[in-house]
């Protein structure tokens, strides 16, 4: 039998949790359940509402079987209690009592997700119903992305960049801002406000070329957000956005965004989780439920017999309260007791799950796309080998949002997102990260390691930093950027519409399904890399490096940023002495340099180096 106690931390500090094991270890050691065959978890959920009974048994595969505990409820059970809810779970592994609602799935198709965007489609009539807005229902009442020194720190580093790229003459007409998940419009007046001000006193007159663009799911939150930025007019627009393919939506915004503001979406997206369990990969899969009583009741309420009810709460999913109430006016009088039927059926709606062995993870799908562009599961190889025994999420639809931000954003734009972010796997050892249930929606923890590894496959650098100003928040703030910012030789970015002082005038290369920039040829590409050098500084100069080869044994290189010259001793080529300028391959001054093998020697001998 294998033992696993997940809330290190709370073990610790809790009385309540160290107690609760002795009389958990004593009913399961006087079940019926085969020990050998049988594995032990305890959790410590921390959401009072969630999707599980506080003792729950998965089946693994058709041998095994997993009976779970949530600590801070077993703690308030008596014995007895406890020993008949093992019993009644081993008992119901598979196929327990209660109204199913679905048949077994994985978790990103559950029927839960059903619920959540129905909430977000239909926001009005549940805060209506319930007096206040959906903020409110979050710990502490409020979001903690939220902050006015946040938007201040972050719009003077959009103007530092902003004074660098106008200094070159490489600064667009329009600057543009997006923001998806609006909430309230609170954060988008905020940083509005602060930036008028900033911006009077750094006297750019930016605010005057700014496009701030606000997305989200909910038509009601974005009428919301623009009433709350309505003093900034024509500078702001809204736009419903699908969150896991923001591109549809966005896609004129491709190479254009200096920054992409997310808060407290990921956490709300679909997701699937895999379990490592004896050196075997498994899947998660769901079964929403009802409990007999609980179903009993909400059909006694509505006037409703048994079999009536799952076919109701389909309908609702489908056309939701207001016009459920008109397709059943015999059951509900108007929206108001549609809402509180569907309300009813969120507070008792429990999961089952049960694990299923996935033949490889090159079968499993994280994320669809273009051909040879989806991600399967051998990117969750490396997290999934590092932690022995462990169960994570997939974040598919944090994956699939995140994916179809990267290509808008301009070559020096970030994305910055505010979310609930694990920072390293192995937390999913020690704690309990979802599926929990808010006000109407659910919440789960985002795999932050898996985001870094898609975004360094496309190129891309990504960083979490505890959100300063809050501290004690669970909040985690990751930044997004571009890793490398190619330059042309005369200080010019290689990309800009700009023509260099050398006459050439580009756009920024493709990213391929591997996530890396390609050029229209691969002399292009080669061409971008600079000589090594101590020094990676780069000076204001006006004029392309040089190369000299000489009639000598000794060959001078000479590159701003680095040592004078550097000596490499050879054959010289010729008797005479010829400079040519050394570029970065797009002032086409390089083509003669890479075509004479004669002047690729005096390079430093290094993969991409023009040339060679």
């Amino acid at each position: 039998m294998d033992v696993d106690l997940r809330p290190v931390r709370r073990l610790r500090e809790s009385a309540a949790a160290r107690s609760a094991l002795g009389p958990i270890m004593e009913a399961v050691c006087t079940s019926p359940a085969e020990l050998s065959r049988l594995r032990v978890v305890c959790d410590w959920i921390q959401y009072k509402q969630n999707f599980r009974d506080a003792v729950v048994a998965r089946p693994i595969a058709d041998s095994d079987v997993e009976i779970a505990f949530d600590l801070r409820r077993c703690a308030g059970l008596g014995a007895a209690d406890l020993s008949e809810s093992v019993k009644q779970a081993l008992a119901g592994a598979e196929a327990g009592p209660g109204v199913d609602l679905e048949p077994w799935r994985s978790g990103r198709d559950s029927s839960l997700w059903r619920f959540n965007a129905l909430y977000w489609q239909a926001l009005s009539h549940w805060e209506q119903a319930t007096g206040r807005e959906y903020e409110q229902s979050l710990p502490g009442g409020e979001s903690d992305a939220r902050n006015t020194e946040a938007a201040r720190e972050l719009i003077l580093e959009l103007f530092r960049i902003w004074d660098d790229l106008d200094a070159r003459r490489a600064l667009p007409e329009e600057l543009y801002i997006l923001e998806l998940g609006v909430g309230n419009g609170n954060q988008a007046r905020t940083w509005l406000d602060e930036f008028v001000q900033l911006d009077r006193r750094h006297g750019r007159e930016y605010y005057h070329r700014l496009r701030y663009l606000m997305g989200d799911y909910s038509p009601h939150v974005l009428e919301r957000a623009r009433q709350a930025v309505a003093h900034h007019g024509t500078r702001v627009s809204a736009l419903v956005v699908e969150a896991t393919r923001p591109s549809v939506t966005l896609g004129f915004l491709s190479g254009k965004a200096f920054l992409v503001y997310i808060s407290n979406v990921y956490d709300n997206l679909p997701t699937d989780e895999l379990a490592t369990i004896g050196g075997r990969t498994y899947l998660v899969q769901t079964q929403a439920y009802l409990t007999d009583d609980d179903a009993a009741a909400i059909a006694a309420q509505c006037g409703l017999d048994g079999q009536d009810l799952r076919p109701l709460i389909d309908r609702l999913l489908r056309i939701g309260p207001e016009l459920l109430c008109e397709s059943a006016p015999h059951h509900f009088a108007g929206p108001g007791d549609a809402v509180t039927f569907w309300r009813s059926i969120w507070t008792a709606l429990r999961l089952r799950e049960r694990y299923i062995p996935l033949e490889g993870l090159d079968s499993y799908q994280v994320s669809a796309g273009p051909a040879g562009q989806g991600l399967t599961g051998e990117i969750l190889r490396p997290l999934l080998e590092a932690e022995g025994d462990v169960r994570m999420h997939v974040s598919n639809g944090a994956v699939a949002s995140f994916t179809g931000t990267l290509p808008l954003l301009h070559p020096f734009g970030r994305v910055q997102c505010h979310d609930l972010f694990l920072t390293s796997s192995s937390q999913y050892r020690t704690g309990f990260y979802g599926p929990g249930k808010y006000d109407g929606s659910v919440v789960n923890w985002v795999n932050g390691p898996l985001l870094q590894l898609v975004a360094s496959r496309r190129g891309f650098g990504v960083q979490f930093a505890p959100f300063r100003q809050r501290p004690g928040s669970n909040i985690v703030t990751l930044t997004a950027q571009a890793r490398d910012l190619p330059w042309c030789c005369c200080r010019r970015p290689w990309w800009g519409p700009t023509p260099c002082r050398n006459g050439w005038s580009g756009s920024r290369p493709s990213t391929t399904s591997a996530g890396s920039a390609s050029s229209t040829s691969p002399r292009s590409t080669r061409s971008r890399s600079r000589p090594r050098s101590r020094t990676r500084s780069w000076p204001a100069s006006t004029s392309c490096p040089t190369v000299s080869c000489a009639a000598t044994t000794t060959s001078t290189t000479s590159w701003p940023g680095s040592p004078a010259s550097t000596s490499r001793s050879g054959p010289s080529p010729t008797t005479s002495t010829t400079t040519r300028p050394r570029s970065c391959g797009h002032c086409r001054r390089t083509r003669r340099l890479a075509r004479n093998p004669g002047w690729g020697w005096a390079w430093p001998r290094t993969s991409g180096s023009p040339g060679r």
